[in-house]
């Protein structure tokens, strides 16, 4: 029942699935249910890719035969799936740290990633995020390429786990805080083997581009928390979409 409990707290915080609990989180049980963050991922993969699917067939029965027209609506009910289960949560973090990153006073970029608005920068990377999603999921056209798409959620989410376990939280106050103050080594460790578990599935070209994958967002995380001085809510979402969309371009590399 803890199991679930933790689960529970998982998806609460990172979809927007209307997530019931007989009482509040504890600090300790938000830092346990890192460890399951790659099973709110495989959710939310399988409810975007489903979508993906079910907009190939509505435009072409026999699908998987070659369908531009197909594969763009795949790809469109894929982004649409995705960003409402999640609420664009990692999306709005990825735009925010884009500002930051363009300030020139590095002292006030943890100001303007707090700010509501968004500049010039956040739109740019949201774009071309949205963009990238489009053309991989286009790309990823046969029935079992599909489960690149099912995967890259769970790698992002464990992918998320490892840093928060690994930089202090940048900020005095924050949503984020009480996961890096609570969340430990081991429960980072069993996010990873959930992961990996996730991708054995797809051979040995999952487990390296999930690997891979892993290791540039764990780059990505260790450069904004030099310059920002630790690691935020919304650089969490940042490496989410990092290691996301660096698995899927593996995707096509490795297919």
């Amino acid at each position: 029942m803890q199991v679930l409990r933790l689960a529970g707290i998982a998806l609460g915080f990172l979809t927007r699935l209307p997530v019931r609990l007989k009482r509040p989180p504890t600090e300790e049980e938000f830092g346990a249910s890192v460890a399951l963050f790659p099973l709110a991922g495989l959710l939310v993969g399988l409810v975007s890719a489903g979508a993906g699917l079910a907009g190939r067939y509505l435009v072409e029965p026999n699908w998987p035969a070659q369908n531009g027209t197909a594969a763009a609506a795949g790809a469109i009910l894929y982004i649409v799936a995705n960003s409402a289960i999640t609420g664009g949560l990692h999306l709005d973090g990825l735009s925010d740290v884009a500002d930051g990153l363009a300030c020139k006073d590095p002292a006030r970029a943890l100001d303007v990633m707090k700010d509501s608005h968004t500049g010039v920068m956040g739109v740019v990377w949201l774009v071309s995020d949205v963009l990238a999603r489009f053309a991989f999921a286009q790309a990823l056209t046969a029935p079992a390429q599909v489960a690149w798409l099912v995967a890259a959620p769970v790698v992002g989410r464990a992918a998320m786990a490892i840093v928060i376990s690994r930089y202090p939280y940048a900020r005095g106050t924050g949503t984020g805080k009480v996961f890096a103050q609570n969340t430990r080594a081991m429960h980072s460790l069993v996010a990873a083997l959930l992961a990996l578990g996730a991708c054995l599935y797809l051979g040995t070209t999952g487990v390296l581009a999930a690997a891979s994958s892993v290791f540039i967002a764990g780059v990505w995380a260790g450069a904004l928390a030099r310059r920002l001085g630790g690691l935020t809510g919304d650089t969490y979402g940042s490496v989410n979409e990092v290691c996301e969309l660096t698995f899927l371009f593996g995707a096509l590399i490795l297919r």
